[in-house]
């Protein structure tokens, strides 16, 4: 299992210089030096909620909050034990946004961190012959295909899989 914290970050509304550009955000590749490096804060990716979600707090666009969801840790297994400075992410956060006005980022209206201990499954070799050995089980005496097993780590590793995956049965059962 791997965990990952998640910082959530709301800013005040800056129109002549916005935080993130326009999109979903974006994901850090693996480091060339692998995970281990103790001074890197672990910035696994960032969304840039207030484009991902568009419109969710209404408002002009003058007035609103621009919000951030940063995910740290997974691999980085130094950060099991102990929580990054939130001032530290933001410096990493500041210089990977290209904000190098002194490499600041306005300080946030909101900052709340969530830790998510062993919430990613890692799947081991033949992950996926076991999967189809227990759909083609089902399919069989005594469900006859009346039971379907999905979810992360079945068929897709996203919500989005995940509902998917839901649809597709439910038309099957149709």
């Amino acid at each position: 299992m791997s965990s990952v914290t998640v910082l959530n970050l709301v800013f005040p509304s800056t129109p002549s210089k916005p935080i993130h550009p326009p999109g979903f955000g974006y994901l850090v590749p693996r480091p060339p030096t692998g995970y281990e490096d103790a001074q890197d804060p672990g910035i696994l990716g960032t969304v840039f909620d207030s484009c991902a979600i568009l419109g969710q707090d209404g408002g002009d666009d003058d007035n609103r909050l621009t919000k951030l969801t940063v995910m740290i840790g997974g691999p980085y297994h130094h950060h099991y034990d102990t929580i990054t400075p939130v001032s530290t992410i933001l410096n990493h956060l500041a210089s990977q946004l290209s904000h190098q006005t002194a490499n600041r980022l306005p300080e946030p209206l909101l900052c709340r961190v969530h830790r998510h201990m062993d919430c990613i499954p890692m799947l081991g070799v033949g992950h996926l012959d076991r999967m189809k050995e227990l759909s083609a089980a089902l399919e069989g005496e005594p469900w006859v295909g009346r039971l379907k097993v999905i979810g992360a780590g079945v068929g897709g590793v996203s919500v989005g899989d995940c509902v998917r995956a839901g649809r597709d049965v439910g038309k099957e059962w149709v």
